[in-house]
């Protein structure tokens, strides 16, 4: 399913050195402000924003697919 979620840069980056690279080199998300994230479930990046944004993490221990998606 395909779904525009929206988030700010800033949280993004002081949070995942990876955002920061996006959005600090000269990469596209760096020119559009816009990263696509085709292989994860919308409903799983959403829980994945709230603990970008709040540091709560919202799951169970064994909720393996929030800690794959947070690796990547």
């Amino acid at each position: 399913e395909e779904e525009t979620l929206f988030a700010h840069r800033f949280f993004l980056s002081a949070r995942s050195c990876v955002f920061a690279a996006m959005f600090t080199t000269d990469m596209m998300e760096s020119r559009t402000g816009r990263v696509e994230i085709k292989d994860a479930d919308v409903n799983l990046f959403k829980r994945f924003l709230k603990f970008i944004y709040t540091g709560k993490l919202d799951t169970t221990a064994r909720d393996l697919d929030l800690l794959v998606l947070a690796d990547k």
